[in-house]
């Protein structure tokens, strides 16, 4: 993981996210989720006149919050969202489906690219994509992360972060925590998008 952030230039992230467009084709950065993920999606949508393809660019996305991610499937997809947690120490199983209310995804041809550092978050999205086939996704595998959070703040104002139990499976029950391998294995760095074919793929 840590070559990867040097070979896929990671470290100096400017933004959360990016977009712009090219032709019929809009090419979207995103590092990370938060509760500001929800703006991009609406960038997304207020861009995407004439849009024919989506580059979602993961590959310095180490996650971030859980929030964020489910606000960027929506622009994927429409199908229900599956969550799919379990707890080893409970030995308990709980499915679920995250329904938008609205929907509102976009109806292109959808690309995402991965990397060693795509994590947690970023994972996630690489499975949810997989799992729902709603898009192709290109580069390497990524990192895995499939645990949630905890934060612990002690007296002194101390922090302890600690992985919680659960972890996360995909739709044929099988831990996501080890990472997604991409659907075509793309190991060049791709440094300028617009120099890319996807449309080849």
């Amino acid at each position: 993981m840590f070559d990867a952030i040097g070979d896929n230039s990671c470290y100096f992230l400017p933004e959360e996210f990016d977009l712009f467009t090219v032709d019929t084709t809009m090419y979207v950065t995103v590092n990370g989720f938060s509760e500001n993920t929800i703006h991009l999606v609406y960038d997304m949508m207020l861009n995407s006149i004439g849009i024919e393809n989506v580059v979602i660019d993961l590959r310095c996305n180490g996650g971030g919050s859980l929030q964020g991610v489910l606000d960027l499937m929506t622009i994927i997809t429409d199908s229900p969202i599956p969550l799919n947690i379990f707890n080893p120490q409970t030995e308990t199983y709980e499915k679920q489906y995250i329904i938008n209310s609205t929907p509102r995804a976009l109806d292109v041809n959808f690309f995402v690219l991965t990397s060693e550092v795509t994590f947690s978050g970023g994972n996630l999205v690489a499975s949810l994509v997989k799992d729902l086939d709603a898009g192709l996704l290109l580069g390497t595998p990524t990192s895995g992360g499939a645990c949630a959070i905890n934060l612990s703040v002690m007296p002194d104002g101390s922090i302890f972060v600690v992985s919680s139990n659960t972890v996360l499976y995909n739709m044929n029950d099988e831990i996501i925590e080890f990472g997604i391998s991409p659907d075509i294995l793309i190991s060049e760095y791709i440094e300028y998008l617009t120099d890319f074919d996807f449309m080849s793929y």
